[in-house]
C-alpha cells in the first residue's frame, strides 16, 4: 500500500461549466460512501482524508455454490494446499490473503490474527517514519534505530516454490503544503499528556510487529469468504454479500441437467445480481470514464468436475461450454453481464498452473474495480489498529466503549466521524453496525457467521433442554425463536458474549 499526504484540491465548478475538481474528487471516494443517504458523507470523507490517507487496495472475494460443487476444494488449490481431505464448509469461513498489487506472480500469502495486526502496524508506522525523516529529526534512516523483527514465516501459496515471507510495506510520500487550516481538530476531551502517551504506547507495540521498512512494493489484501452451500445457510449469507466483491460462482458441470443444480445456480445468480449497480452505471461521476457493457459486481463462474463429464462431444472444452449454456440459459441479459470469465477444472487432476492462472485473473479483475486503489484516512486505521487488540478479547464492543477507544487515539475521531467510520465499515463488511440497534458493534464477522451456523443448525441440540420444550415447538412449528431458546443453543456450543445475545438477535 502506498501511504501518501495528500493536500485538498477540491472546489466548485466555475462559471465557464467545466469540470470541477469536487467531481473528481467524488469519484475518488469509495461508492459505498458515495451512496449514503446522507449528503454530508463525501464532504466528511474528504475532510478526513486531509489529515493523511493511503492508498486501499482490498479485494474482497466471495465463493458461492451448491453443497458438493467443490468450492472447499478450490480454494484449497488456489491456496496450494492438499485437498485429500476436504470436510464440507459450514456456515461462512473468512480468510486473508496478501498479494503484491501489481505483479502477476500469482502468489497468495496467507495472513493469520498476528499478521494482520502487522499488517496495520506497518501502514501507521510508515507514517511516523516518514515525518521523522521529512522534519530531519534523524541524520540516519530511522530502520537503524528501531529493532525491527523479522523472523516468522508465512504460508506462500506459490506451488513452483517454497518460500518465506517478509511483510513489507512502501514508502511514503509527504505533502508539499501543510497547514493548520487544512484539518478541523475533533472534539475530545482528551488531553495533550493522554495523547502523548497513547502514541508513545502505540509506537512500541508497532516496533515489537514483524514490520520490514525497507521494501517499497506496493501490497493488496484479498479477503476471502467461503460459504457453505447447505440450502438452511442461504439466507443468512445475504448478510455478508457486497456490491463491491468478486464473486466466483462454482457449479458442477456434470449435474447441467439436474433442475435442483439449475435452481441453486440461479438463485445465487440472482442474489448477486440484487448488488448491481444499474443506477449508479447511469450516473458517471467522471466524464472521460469510460463506458462499458460489463455489470459489477463481476462474476467469475467456476464448472467443477470436469473429469467426471461425460459427453460424445469430442473435445472436453466443448462439453463443458455446453453445460454452462444450460445453466445460463434463463439468465436476463442484465445478469449476463457481470459474467467475466469461466474457468472448467478438475480439483483433482489439473495442474497447478491452471489455478495459478486463476489467482492473476482475479488480481487483474480488482485492479479494475471502482474500488481499487482510493484514498484512506489514516485516522481509521488508528481506530482499526485499537479494534483489532480488541476482537481478540471479545467479538462485540458497546458503542460507549468505541467511543472512548476512538477519542484515545493519536488523532482522535469526534461523534461524527466515529458513527461515519462503523457505517463505511458496515458497508465494507468489515464489522457489523446498524443505526437504529447501535449499542453493540460485531467486531468479528466470523463470530457472527458460526452465530447464525447454530441457529440455522439448531435441530440437533434440542433434546438439551426439557423445560423449554414448548419454546423449541414454536421454533419449528412456528419459526419463532425464543431467547430461551437462543441461550440453549449458545450455551451448548459455549459461545462467548452470551449475555448480548437478546441484544444481537
Amino acid at each position: 500500500m502506498v501511504i501518501e499526504h495528500l493536500p485538498p484540491t477540491r472546489s466548485s465548478m466555475d462559471s465557464s461549466g467545466r469540470e470541477s475538481h469536487s467531481i473528481l474528487w467524488t469519484y475518488e471516494v469509495p461508492t459505498e460512501i458515495r451512496l449514503m443517504t446522507d449528503k454530508r458523507s463525501v464532504e466528511l470523507y474528504l475532510k478526513l482524508l486531509e489529515s493523511g490517507s493511503e492508498k486501499k487496495r482490498d479485494i474482497r472475494l466471495v465463493v458461492v455454490g451448491k453443497k458438493g460443487a467443490g468450492k472447499t476444494s478450490l480454494i484449497k488449490r488456489l491456496f496450494g494446499e492438499d485437498n485429500t481431505d476436504v470436510t464440507s464448509t459450514n456456515g461462512i469461513e473468512i480468510h486473508k490473503i496478501k498479494c503484491k498489487a501489481m505483479s502477476d506472480d500469482g502468489i497468495w500469502n496467507k495472513l493469520d490474527g498476528n499478521y494482520e495486526e502487522t499488517e496495520t502496524h506497518a501502514r501507521l508506522l510508515k507514517e511516523y517514519e516518514g515525518k521523522l525523516q521529512d522534519k530531519g529529526t534523524t541524520e540516519e534512516p530511522v530502520q537503524s534505530q528501531f529493532a525491527i523483527k523479522d523472523n516468522t514465516p508465512a504460508t506462500s501459496f506459490d506451488e513452483s516454490k517454497t518460500s518465506g515471507t517478509v511483510y513489507q510495506q512502501p514508502k511514503i510520500m509527504t505533502p508539499l503544503v501543510t497547514t493548520e487550516s487544512q484539518v478541523e481538530p475533533p472534539v475530545t476531551s482528551q488531553k495533550p499528556n493522554q495523547s502523548l502517551e497513547q502514541a508513545k504506547k502505540d509506537i512500541e507495540t508497532m516496533l515489537q510487529s514483524n514490520v520490514d521498512l525497507h521494501d517499497k512494493e506496493e501490497y493488496a489484501t484479498l479477503l476471502l469468504w467461503d460459504f457453505a452451500g447447505d440450502e438452511e445457510f442461504y439466507h443468512t449469507h445475504q448478510t455478508f454479500l457486497s456490491p463491491d466483491a468478486i464473486y466466483l460462482v462454482v457449479t458442477k458441470l456434470n449435474e447441467a441437467g439436474d433442475k435442483e443444480a439449475q435452481d441453486l445456480f440461479q438463485l445465487w445468480m440472482d442474489s448477486i445480481h440484487c448488488y448491481s449497480r444499474l443506477e449508479e452505471d447511469g450516473h458517471r461521476f467522471d466524464v472521460n470514464e469510460k463506458t462499458s457493457d460489463d455489470l459489477d459486481p463481476p462474476i467469475v463462474i467456476v464448472g467443477t468436475w470436469k473429469d467426471a463429464l461425460i459427453s460424445d462431444v469430442q473435445e472436453i472444452d466443448d462439453a463443458c461450454s455446453e453445460s454452462i449454456l444450460k445453466y445460463t440459459e434463463n439468465m436476463s441479459e442484465d445478469e449476463l453481464r457481470h459474467i467475466r470469465q469461466e474457468y472448467f477444472i478438475s480439483n483433482t487432476e489439473d495442474d497447478p498452473s491452471v489455478f495459478q492462472q486463476i489467482r492473476e485473473n482475479i488480481l487483474n479483475l480488482a485492479r479494475k474495480m471502482k474500488t481499487w486503489n482510493k484514498d484512506y484516512p489514516l485516522k481509521f486505521i488508528q481506530l482499526e489498529t485499537r479494534l483489532q487488540e480488541k476482537k481478540k478479547e471479545l467479538p462485540i464492543i458497546s458503542f460507549q466503549e468505541i467511543q472512548n477507544i476512538a477519542s484515545d487515539t493519536p488523532k482522535p475521531l469526534n461523534d461524527e466521524e466515529l458513527r461515519f467510520f462503523l457505517e463505511f465499515h458496515h458497508e465494507i463488511r468489515a464489522l457489523v453496525y446498524f443505526k437504529d440497534l447501535p449499542s453493540y458493534i460485531i467486531l468479528d464477522t466470523q463470530w457472527l457467521s458460526d452465530a447464525f451456523r447454530y441457529i440455522v443448525t439448531a435441530k440437533k441440540f434440542r433434546a438439551i433442554s426439557i423445560k423449554n420444550r414448548k419454546k423449541w415447538d414454536e421454533l419449528y412449528s412456528r419459526g419463532k425463536l425464543h431467547s430461551e431458546v437462543l441461550e440453549d443453543i449458545f450455551k451448548k456450543k459455549r459461545i462467548t458474549c452470551l449475555q448480548h445475545t437478546r441484544t444481537i438477535f
